[in-house]
């Protein structure tokens, strides 16, 4: 069994309610206990203070409980300072050095595996609507295509065709980043758009240039010619 204490549904650990609790069932007269355990954890100044303020309030209130008049009504707001004062200020500021936040889900838990594929395969679906959009304005608008920048994210038109490479355009550089030619294979691939002056049919790739047939079935998906 593990030795780590349960957490309430804040995420704090059970049985430190003292913190506040120690002032009011002491009648104050146990009340810079917390702030001296908060000091303790904090080492500031000011939480230093706030213990030596707690402690002269109760010497106060003790030192003059039976006196009559103004002394009377100091010790007797001082004794409510030890313990309401002390209550407060010890359920408040115990937080930050007692309580500690719940585990967050690990990165490796169902869930959120879950959501990161479902996420992953939207992404994926959704690039593919996006190549199968744009492969609909080359057929119809070879034009507009080409004033879009289908097929050439180098030049940088801002229309996201789904990760398209023009090959009859694109140049070495990009058939090697994004379809992943090796350097060879891409000018293998220039050299024969320029004997031929330029592709007709994807279908043709494979027989003019250097690129083999796993290599032409892998990248078919993501080439459009223009």
């Amino acid at each position: 069994m593990s030795n780590v204490p349960a957490r309430n549904d804040d995420g704090s650990r059970p049985g430190q309610a003292w913190l506040w609790a120690v002032p009011l069932f002491s009648v104050g007269l146990l009340g810079f206990v917390p702030p001296l355990a908060i000091a303790l954890r904090a080492r500031t100044s000011l939480a230093w203070g706030w213990f030596a303020g707690f402690v002269a309030a109760l010497v106060l209130g003790l030192t003059f409980v039976d006196s009559e008049g103004f002394l009377g009504s100091v010790a007797v707001a001082g004794i409510l300072a030890s313990m309401g004062g002390a209550a407060v200020y010890s359920a408040v500021r115990g937080k930050q050095y007692f309580f500690r936040p719940a585990p967050a889900p690990r990165m490796g838990s169902t869930s959120i595996a879950g959501d990161a594929n479902q996420l992953a395969l939207a992404q994926v679906a959704a690039q593919r609507r996006r190549r199968e959009d744009a492969r609909t304005i080359v057929r119809n608008d070879p034009g507009t295509a080409r004033d879009l920048g289908i097929g050439r994210p180098d030049l940088g038109r801002g229309y996201d065709d789904g990760g398209l490479v023009d090959l009859n355009s694109a140049p070495v550089e990009l058939l090697v980043a994004v379809l992943g030619l090796t350097p060879t294979q891409g000018q293998a691939l220039v050299e024969a758009r320029a004997r031929v002056g330029r592709f007709t049919l994807v279908e043709d790739l494979h027989l003019v240039s250097e690129i083999d047939l796993a290599t032409y079935d892998r990248i078919t998906d993501r080439v459009v010619l223009l």
